[in-house]
């Protein structure tokens, strides 16, 4: 229940944060080389090409986060019990599946990209049967999968939160050709911009404990 309420604690100042960041780093603007996010499984190939969500512009950068940060928490309360679950079962930390979640879908259960990931957590069609997912558009399943997708892109590269994002956005197989995170634009925003949602989620909780 505290880290429940930390998280709407850290919506309600992340405004102000995100704010900051793009006054700082400029706004997070993508252009038209992206590719597709939640990537495949090792061994499939990747198309390149501009997602498209319905109903949320995931890729719009610090503004539109900052816009939807409200009408995002009624979601995060529904939604946030079943990170905790999933986050615990395959030992996450929750606050980063939140930030991987408002930055692929904004809390958008229905989200279909361009080239067909899906639901919240934006798992392509092959990742998510990997995963044992069979519909994407089920919350607990979906996030239950994009979890557990996670956790092995974490064990995957020795615990780098940062490759595991650019494997989890790009693939796998494009993380170990550029032995990195692969210089592709939406890959190096999309590490970016979950970065900062969990810094500032992280820091809220800090604030939050300190305040206490």
């Amino acid at each position: 229940m505290a880290v429940f309420l930390v998280l709407l604690f850290a919506f309600g100042i992340l405004k102000t944060k995100v704010a900051y960041l793009e006054e700082r780093n400029g706004p997070d603007r993508v252009g038209s080389d992206q590719i597709q996010a939640a990537g495949p499984v090792a061994g499939e190939e990747q198309e390149v090409t501009s997602p498209r969500v319905s109903d949320f512009m995931i890729d719009s950068g610090a503004k539109a986060v900052m816009v939807n940060l409200t009408s995002m928490e009624k979601s995060a309360r529904r939604y946030y019990p079943i990170i905790l679950k999933a986050s615990k079962k395959h030992k996450v930390d929750p606050h980063l599946i939140t930030a991987i979640i408002v930055a692929e879908s904004g809390f958008n259960p229905r989200a279909v990209s361009r080239v067909g990931a899906k639901g919240l957590m934006q798992l392509m069609p092959r990742t998510a049967r990997a995963m044992g997912l069979k519909d994407a558009f089920n919350p607990e399943k979906n996030i239950d999968a994009g979890v557990k997708y996670f956790r092995k892109l974490l064990d995957r590269f020795g615990g780098n939160t940062k490759l595991a994002l650019a494997a989890y956005n790009a693939g796998i197989a494009h993380v170990d050709a550029h032995n990195g995170i692969p210089p592709f634009r939406q890959t190096t925003r999309f590490v970016k911009k979950v970065s900062r949602l969990h810094k500032a989620f992280k820091q809220s909780e800090e604030e939050q404990v300190s305040e206490s």
